[in-house]
């Protein structure tokens, strides 16, 4: 159109006029009202473009709800294989939820457990490191590393995951999980830890679990067989105290008082022990803890010529044991005898001379030089007993609450 006054075209029908506001001489409409019919037309498509991204949002919620229902279903399957112990059936389901949602955590954990009892332990800890990175609390993954430390003989690392799961976030169970993984742990330091790593776990255990009885008696157990009697000997008397005593208690309380060369103590208790129910072990026990007691010349009660005797009595079986030690054969030995150290012909001959000496005026230093002799004597084991398995039972314990 060749350049000069400005023309408008009326929207109604198309007809050119000459300025804004001009009327039409056509239809009779000024351009006011054309630009009023431009304007409904805009908010028209407005409004369409606004319905169309509502579909469109609706649409893709309902894509994506059903994706996750997809993903959730997998995830169920794979949780039902998996509880049934259908563990590779159980990754190829996990590994379907996860291809909808990657980063849900409960997904790759599921993963990595399927993996793991399904000994593909390479993939298994892959999946658990990538998990631990981004929840170092989690208690099942940690738990999971630890054993797999274990199985790579990874002591000290293994450790620190147990550790870790011990006080990090379970999903169910938390009280129950942590102490059976504590069990776990100390299967582990019995093992390949020290005996006072064990006995620190169980110090542990039983501060959080003060109130419970089974396991009371199970850690005064551990406390046993790891050296520690006198906190077994305390435990198993709290157990009494709390009504909560049977034959195990008061036997594991004779075992702790016997190592502790409490040996009346242990007859007492064991006593108790046999009248509840049978144990041969207990009731050999028992026995040696009587035949020391007959045998110890410092039992309370006694009077100088009992306490004497007795003293008489440790001396001439440490002699004899010591005799036995030198000739084995007795009077079956021919020839010459072998030479002995001068230290110990110089006992033997103060042992036997004591043993000689007439009933002495002083009763209390004769007892306490006869047990000086017989402990002397007793020391002098490492020299002269070096093939000797048979050994006076009785005598080997009453010496060592002396003090060898």
């Amino acid at each position: 159109m060749a350049s000069g006054p400005s023309r408008y075209i009326c929207l109604i029908c198309r007809n050119t006029i000459a300025s804004a506001g001009a009327e039409c001489p056509h239809c009779k409409s000024r351009l006011t009202a054309v630009v009023g019919a431009s304007l409904q037309l805009l908010i028209a498509v407005f409004l369409a473009m606004v319905v169309f991204a509502f579909i469109t949002y609706r649409y893709d919620q309902a894509f994506d709800a059903e994706r996750l229902s997809r993903a959730e279903q997998q995830y169920r399957q794979a949780r039902t294989l998996y509880d049934y112990g259908y563990y590779k059936e159980a990754v190829e389901h996990f590994s379907e939820a996860l291809l909808v949602e990657r980063n849900r955590f409960e997904y790759r954990l599921g993963l990595a457990l399927a993996l793991y009892y399904s000994k593909q332990y390479q993939e298994a800890q892959n999946q658990l490191i990538e998990l631990r990175a981004l929840n170092p609390t989690d208690a099942t993954s940690n738990l999971l590393l630890a054993r797999l430390a274990v199985r790579d003989d990874n002591i000290d690392q293994a450790i620190s995951f147990y550790r870790t799961a011990i006080y990090g976030r379970w999903p169910q169970n938390p009280e129950q999980n942590r102490l059976k993984t504590r069990f776990e742990l100390l299967e582990l330091l019995e093992i390949h830890g020290t005996a006072g790593q064990v006995i620190g776990e169980l110090l542990t255990i039983m501060q959080e679990e003060p109130a419970n009885n089974d396991l009371a008696k199970q850690v005064a157990g551990l406390y046993l067989e790891f050296g520690a009697e006198e906190e077994a000997a305390r435990l198993y008397r709290s157990l009494e105290e709390r009504g909560a005593a049977d034959a195990e208690v008061h036997e594991g309380l004779g075992r702790a008082l016997f190592a502790m060369n409490n040996f009346q103590g242990a007859h007492d208790s064991l006593e108790k022990a046999l009248q509840l129910g049978e144990s041969e072990d207990a009731g050999r026990l028992h026995q040696l803890a009587d035949e020391i007691l007959a045998l110890d010349p410092t039992a309370r009660a006694l009077s100088a010529s009992r306490r004497y005797n007795r003293s008489r009595q440790v001396l001439e079986r440490a002699l004899a044991y010591v005799d036995y030690c030198i000739n084995p054969e007795g009077d079956d030995f021919v020839g010459p005898p072998a030479p002995l150290p001068n230290s110990v012909s110089a006992t033997l001959k103060m042992a036997q001379d004591r043993l000689e000496a007439r009933r002495p005026s002083d009763y209390s230093e004769a007892v306490e030089a006869n047990i000086l002799v017989a402990e002397n004597l007793w020391a002098l084991r490492g020299v002269v007993c070096t093939n000797i398995i048979q050994e006076d039972e009785p005598l080997r314990y009453l010496m060592r609450s002396f003090g060898r």
